[in-house]
């Protein structure tokens, strides 16, 4: 019988290791889950085909008087800046020059290679803090410094998005945002 017994009780360790692994992964999946979501429905920036918009507290890009709801915000982004992708398939109606489109284009080159590395910046920073709020008990300077770290970068990603579409609108003649605040419309 205590041949056996020893032999259960290395196969019940294993599996009660492989149940603790699990429940690691599957918490580790959905802090990761709620933080993408978190991240997707407060303040992201969604340069759609047509348009700009950001969903959420942009009271501070736009300063006082701004208006208080995101719908709200949204509409003066949306109003404020020029999708590159807009810009780009309407090139021949706004008499796009090929040195404009070359601005574009860099602009647009370079906030990809800036967003790849902070994105990546970003993901290692969510893995930080799903291992600091994991633990049994949480340090809660630990977690919000992790935190802030996390939002910084996201940030920085806002940041350079914005500065895109700056480099984008400056570009562009007043006569040319003109006719692509019509084709909006």
């Amino acid at each position: 019988m205590t041949m056996s017994g020893e032999r259960r009780a290395p196969s019940l360790r294993v599996a009660m290791a492989m149940i603790a692994v699990l429940i690691g992964v599957v918490v580790i999946v959905i802090v990761q889950t709620r933080l993408a979501l978190e991240r997707r429905s407060r303040w992201p920036l969604r340069l759609a085909g047509d348009s700009v918009s950001w969903a959420g507290p942009t009271r501070f890009l736009l300063g006082a008087g701004a208006p208080a709801s995101p719908q709200a915000d949204d509409t003066v982004l949306r109003k404020s800046f020029f999708a590159p992708e807009l810009v780009l398939r309407n090139g021949q109606r706004i008499e796009l020059k090929p040195e404009q489109r070359t601005a574009i284009a860099e602009a647009v080159e370079q906030l990809q290679n800036n967003v790849v590395v902070l994105q990546s910046r970003l993901q290692e920073e969510g893995q930080r803090l799903a291992d600091v709020v994991q633990r049994n008990a949480v340090s809660e300077g630990a977690a919000l410094g992790q935190l802030d770290r996390v939002l910084a970068v996201e940030r920085d990603v806002k940041r350079a998005r914005i500065a895109m579409l700056i480099r984008v609108k400056n570009t562009l003649t007043p006569e040319q945002q003109g006719v692509l605040k019509g084709l909006r419309s």
